[in-house]
């Protein structure tokens, strides 16, 4: 039989081993997505004018 702390030593271990990962993620997703930006680079007025009509610029 096993003792109380036992398993509550595992399932807290079992629990961070979980938020680590979903952190690693999580920072690689973040990573993506300033890598896109910066290949992006900053919108002109023009791309703004595109996807939002003529009030675009000014809403910004």
């Amino acid at each position: 039989m096993q003792t109380k702390k036992g398993k509550a030593t595992r399932r807290a271990a079992k629990r961070a081993n979980q938020t680590h990962v979903k952190i690693k993620a999580a920072r690689a997703d973040c990573a993506k997505g300033m890598r896109l930006y910066v290949l992006a680079g900053r919108p002109t007025k023009a791309d703004f004018v595109n996807e939002y009509g003529p009030k675009g610029p000014t809403m910004t």
